[in-house]
Order: C-alpha cells, then sequence, then structure tokens
C-alpha cells in the first residue's frame, strides 16, 4: 500500500515531495543558510544610544539632587543633610571653621542632545529610511512631483527585499493551496463570465440558473478545491499597495490603459481601489450594457431598408 501512494502521481496528492518549511532571508549571503540578519547592522548602534540615554539619564539626575560637600564644621549627619536638601530647609553650625556647603551639580555639556540626535539619525542612514519615505517635509521639496521623485530614488534599497519576502510568502499561498485541495470538502461556488475568461478545466457543475448573478451574463460554478488543475499557481503582488512602490505601479497601469494593453477589470486590480469587487462588478455591468447596445444597434440598422440609388 505503501509504494503504491508513492507512485502517485501529483494530481492525486498535492502535498507529495513537499515539506512544511519556508524560507525567509531578505539579506542572502553565499554558503550560508539564514543570511544577515537585519538586527545586525542595527545592534552596535543599539549599544551607542543605551548608552548615551542612560549617561543623559545620569547626568539630569545628578542635576536635580547634586552632591553636597562640607567642609569644615562639626560634621554632618542625614538628619542635618534632609533638611538642608528639602525646600526652605536651613542648618546652623557653632564650628566657626564651617564652611556653607557647596553645591556639586555637573555642567551638562552645550552638544549633549545633539550628540544624541546624530546617534537617532545613524539608525535612518543604516536601514535607508530617508525622511521622504518618514513622511517628513524637507524644505527643498515644493511640488508633488520632487517627492515622487524622491520616493522612487530611495525605495531601490527595499524593493529587492521586498520581492524575496513576497515570493516567501507566494511559496506559503501555494503550499496552503496545496493544503486545501489535499483536506478540504467545502462546496465552492465561483461567478464567472462565459467561457472566455474561466477555464473549461475549472467550470464543475452549474447551480440554478434562476440565481440573480452579481453582473449580467455570469454563471455560478460548484467545485471542490481538489477539482482545481495542477497547474494553477498563487502570484503576490503587495508591493504595488504599498506607498513606497504604489505611485510607480499606478503610474504604469495608466500608460498600459491609455495605450489599450490591459482591459478595465484588469486596470482595477492594478490600482486596488476601495471595494474593488463592486467597482469590477459595475465595469463588467458597463461592458455587457454596451455590447449589448452594440448588438442592437446592428439589428436596428440591418432591418432599415437601403435606398437603391443616390441623389
Amino acid at each position: 500500500a505503501n509504494k503504491q501512494l508513492s507512485r502517485k502521481p501529483f494530481e492525486a496528492n498535492p502535498l507529495a515531495f513537499k515539506q512544511p518549511f519556508v524560507e525567509f532571508c531578505p539579506n542572502r549571503l553565499q554558503n550560508y543558510f539564514w543570511g544577515r540578519s537585519e538586527v545586525a547592522n542595527l545592534a552596535l548602534l543599539q549599544r551607542q544610544l543605551n548608552k548615551r540615554v542612560n549617561g543623559i539619564n545620569g547626568l539630569l539626575r545628578l542635576q536635580e539632587q547634586p552632591p553636597i560637600a562640607f567642609l569644615g564644621g562639626s560634621g554632618m549627619d542625614q538628619d542635618k543633610k534632609s533638611k538642608l536638601t528639602k525646600p526652605g530647609g536651613w542648618m546652623h553650625d557653632p564650628d566657626p571653621t564651617a564652611k556653607p556647603p557647596i553645591v556639586l551639580a555637573p555642567t551638562l555639556p552645550p552638544d549633549l542632545w545633539t550628540s544624541l540626535q546624530q546617534t537617532e539619525r545613524l539608525f535612518d542612514v543604516m536601514t535607508g529610511m530617508t525622511p521622504t519615505l518618514q513622511g517628513l517635509a524637507s524644505p527643498s521639496v515644493r511640488s508633488h512631483g520632487q517627492t515622487g521623485q524622491l520616493t522612487s530614488n530611495a525605495t531601490p534599497r527595499f524593493k529587492t527585499k521586498s520581492l524575496r519576502i513576497e515570493r516567501s510568502i507566494q511559496a506559503c499561498a501555494g503550499l496552503l493551496l496545496d493544503l486545501l485541495k489535499a483536506k478540504s470538502s467545502t462546496l465552492l461556488t465561483a461567478w464567472v463570465m462565459p467561457e472566455k475568461e474561466f477555464s473549461q478545466e475549472l467550470m464543475a457543475k452549474l447551480i440554478d440558473p434562476s440565481v440573480q448573478p452579481p453582473v449580467p451574463g455570469m454563471k455560478a460554478y460548484q467545485f471542490y478545491m481538489h477539482e482545481i488543475p495542477y497547474n494553477i499557481r498563487v502570484s503576490v503582488d503587495a508591493h504595488s499597495s504599498s506607498p513606497a512602490f504604489g505611485d510607480e505601479a499606478e503610474q504604469k497601469a495608466i500608460l498600459l490603459k491609455k495605450a489599450n494593453a490591459m482591459s478595465s477589470t484588469q486596470f482595477v486590480e492594478q490600482i486596488n481601489p476601495p471595494n474593488a469587487d463592486v467597482v469590477i462588478a459595475e465595469v463588467k455591468t458597463a461592458e455587457v450594457a454596451a455590447i449589448a447596445a452594440k448588438q442592437q444597434e446592428a439589428q436596428q440598422q440591418a432591418i432599415i431598408p437601403q435606398g437603391k440609388g443616390k441623389k
């Protein structure tokens, strides 16, 4: 029985020859499986920042409660010190050699906070987060075009890593699809346009045609996940919705739509507006109505008798 199971084709067992682990490695290193960690680039900076913050806190604490030096006198106990350091406190020492207490408050360096800000800025330099990507305004940028150009110039550093992560997510999504094909027993319903936009291999049982479709002309088909062909794959285009890459993808989609190289449905899917499914349904409804209007106009022109001659 085990030999027979091992000889089953991929269509019968989508999980054959697969393992449940997917590698996520944005910074690849040759001959090293894990790659370089993002934390490694920031570890020394974080240590430096922690030391700087702790040092500043220590200086500020000494400013709040500075040490006091007592020179001469008959000595100082904790009770006298408490009276002297509270608001309105005073001290009397009968010793003629006593001197006024000296407050030893440290002097803060003038560039103390500047050094802290420079250390924080190094985090942005190491990660590539320019002020434009952080949403900070620049005094030299005065138009939307300049902002878009600065954003485009800063994105290549992230784009390669983003695409690598998306490939790993795509592998996870494909594995989940195979799990559903192997384990799911839920009957699904798909509303599709006629044969042009839907593969014949996916069309299963046609349900009651009297059910109102979301778009005129659509048909509903019921199928199980295991009936999906083995050559179906899952793709991810999440980077197109990111603010860093969205403008570039949107401009390309607009150019393709103007050149009639992209359908209206593909254009809506590419720019991904709010309620994209509703917008796609409205677009398909408008397309069906336009086709019906053209057919009706053609029929009316065919019915009108043509004149035999011209004046």
